[in-house]
């Protein structure tokens, strides 16, 4: 039965799984046709935890964990189509500025491994899943996992020990190579400390062609003999907190035969019949998405004629565009079918000084690392008819605050911590000349058929050059977070891009990690089905305007708004009238809908936060259910 379990509208169809943990609380977000869900199990003290989800809670008697594991089980056991990401890691995984308290962790790592391990066991099939991304103890605990797996699915494998402050063996993985069976597999590791024996590892990973197609491993620190762990060391190094090795492994043999079979050769038998009868190659094309178009149109020049004379649908799920550090971008795609592809894009100087840009072994001598990304965009995703579920675009930079070399890098201690802070302007120019770049390209496509829009940004210019572009009659989410893993000085203004379209058509609008200066009233929000947002101030003049507003709307379901700073008059409180419930800081409200039976709830925390519920009459004190005598 679990908790949250049976709170969930679907329960067997999760495309994507992401599950966060601390030493206090573990976060859970789940995908399912186009509804997204978020589950907060939070230790309160006591023996006691809470557990959240919408408009959902309960308070049980028992740690978070067991009672987050009772419903992990049940979500990973009864899961019955592919899964394109799972993800269980803790809440500072990506940022690299703060330790891990690993004592206070492990023992809850492990416990959350042992389930996961339990759920896919009692499985009769094998869990199908492309991407993994793992946080483990020790990589006996992350094979634990991927080999009750189908590796027949598995295209990409990150394993993290980035946070641990010991050097962790990593001789477990090579049971990969058996269970891989053959399939090509992209392994990413990160490590806090690299030895010279683990890359003794890796290079016995790299005899296996056939099991691995690339392998990348980023480390902080290392032993001082690791160029002696290969004859010849292809080491790339980024702009980044990490070092990184990167190997691409090729297989000698299927080379030889692409040898043999000239690309003249092919050209020949295809194009010589598909590329002069456009109906043949759009019979194959109909059973083919983006990655195999992509190969196909590689194969040659009469054939990419062809394909791009045809303009199939790359069948594309889920977009993202990720700015990790100032010449480095990532980019991920996941098809509807579950496979999903990462690609890296950087940017840098040879020996010689020469500018270029690479994308795994391509190198572009002299190119723009903004043009090419943003041009492998277009390709991929302008013929692109059907909706995508997800674009994400993320102006992180993660590592670019650590690198001390970049003339434009200061940062300074936060009073009560030890937190970074970075003055805005320090990083406004890093977003700016890529956004009109984008900009530009996305004005030489069709409107963007997207149902949720992800930015990670904190200045408006970059989210409306983004928004603008977006298919107002397609757009059902917006959500915008704040990108950084320091402190930037910097509120968002939303005054201009909620006169858009795009804003005003939405069904769901999310900033609850960003704090917005605009006003309530100035924002334009009471349209919307569910709001949840962060803001900088609110007045008892908005929770007025609020209540007055939505009782007129007739799809409002939530509104949840959370304030850094209150001024609330009382006396314009009052015109509310008297609260059903007033207990220290909270104050209660209920109003009837005009011709309802539905009522509005207000909950009010005046040093936090207001939440308008819309419930039913049996959710209200007011209803008072009818006892039958036997």
């Amino acid at each position: 039965m679990g908790y949250a379990y049976q709170w969930l509208p679907t329960k067997n169809n999760f495309s994507s799984m992401e599950f966060r943990y601390n030493s206090r609380s573990i976060t859970v977000k789940l995908v399912s046709d186009y509804i997204h869900t978020k589950l907060i199990y939070k230790d309160i003290g006591g023996g006691s935890m809470s557990l959240e989800s919408g408009r959902n809670s309960l308070t049980i008697d028992d740690t978070f964990f067991n009672v987050f594991c009772e419903d992990f089980e049940l979500i990973i056991a009864n899961q019955r189509v592919p899964t394109i990401s799972l993800v269980l890691r803790h809440i500072s995984y990506y940022d690299e500025t703060r330790e891990c308290e690993e004592v206070f962790l492990d023992f809850i790592t492990s416990k959350l491994f042992d389930c996961l391990e339990k759920s896919l066991k009692s499985r009769k099939d094998l869990f199908q899943v492309s991407l993994v991304i793992l946080e483990p103890v020790d990589m006996d605990q992350a094979m634990s996992i991927i080999l009750n797996m189908d590796p027949f699915k598995l295209s990409l494998v990150e394993i993290s020990f980035s946070h641990r402050t010991n050097q962790v063996n990593i001789d477990g993985i090579s049971s990969l190579i058996e269970w891989n069976q053959g399939r090509k597999l992209e392994l990413n590791m990160y490590f806090g400390i690299m030895s010279a024996e683990n890359l003794v590892t890796v290079k016995h990973l790299l005899k296996h062609h056939s099991t691995f197609h690339r392998v990348e491993i980023y480390y902080k620190n290392s032993d001082d003999n690791l160029d002696l762990s290969f004859d010849v060391l292809h080491q790339q190094w980024v702009c980044s907190v990490f070092k990184q090795f990167i190997f691409t492994l090729r297989n000698q043999e299927a080379d030889q035969l692409k040898n043999e079979v000239s690309a003249s050769s092919i050209d020949v038998i295809l194009s010589g019949r598909v590329s002069q009868n456009p109906f043949i190659m759009e019979s194959v094309l109909k059973n083919l998405e983006c990655f195999d178009i992509q190969r196909l149109r590689k194969t040659s020049s009469g054939i990419r004629r062809c394909v791009d004379y045809i303009k199939p649908e790359p069948h594309i799920e889920k977009c993202s565009i990720e700015f990790d550090s100032i010449n480095r971008i990532v980019t991920s795609i996941a098809q509807r079918n579950g496979l999903f592809k990462k690609v890296r894009y950087g940017d840098g100087k040879d020996i010689y000084g020469v500018h270029n840009v690479h994308c795994g072994k391509t190198t572009m001598e002299g190119e723009d690392l903004g043009r090419i990304v943003l041009n492998d965009f277009k390709i991929n995703l302008e013929h692109q008819k059907t909706c995508l579920e997800e674009f994400f675009v993320n102006f992180s930079f993660v590592h670019a605050f650590h690198n001390r070399s970049n003339p434009n890098w200061r940062s300074r201690k936060v009073d009560n911590g030890s937190r970074k802070k970075v003055d805005y302007d320090q990083v406004a120019s890093l977003t700016s000349e890529f956004t009109e770049k984008t900009d530009q390209c996305l004005k030489s496509m069709p409107p963007l058929r997207v149902r949720t829009l992800i930015i990670g940004s904190v200045n408006q210019e970059d989210v409306f050059r983004i928004l603008s572009h977006v298919h107002p009659e397609i757009l059902k989410v917006i959500e915008i977070r704040y990108p950084f893993k320091v402190n930037v000085e910097k509120c968002l203004e939303v005054d201009n891009i909620c006169q858009l379209k795009q804003w005003n058509s939405a069904e769901e609008l999310i900033i609850n990690s960003v704090t917005i200066s605009t006003g309530i009233q100035e924002m334009k929000i009471t349209h919307f089905v569910s709001v949840d947002i962060l803001v900088e101030n609110i007045y008892a003049e908005d929770i007025v305007y609020l209540k007055k507003e939505l009782l007129k709307s007739s799809n409002f379901k939530k509104f949840k708004i959370t304030f850094a700073k209150s001024t609330l008059d009382q006396s314009v409180l009052l015109s509310l009238g008297e609260p059903y419930r007033l207990a220290g800081y909270t104050r209660v409200w209920y109003f009837l809908f005009p011709n309802s039976t539905q009522y509005l709830h207000i909950f009010l925390h005046s040093e936090r936060s207001v939440i308008f519920n819309r419930v039913e009459f049996e959710n209200t004190p007011f209803f008072e259910p009818i006892v039958q005598n036997e």
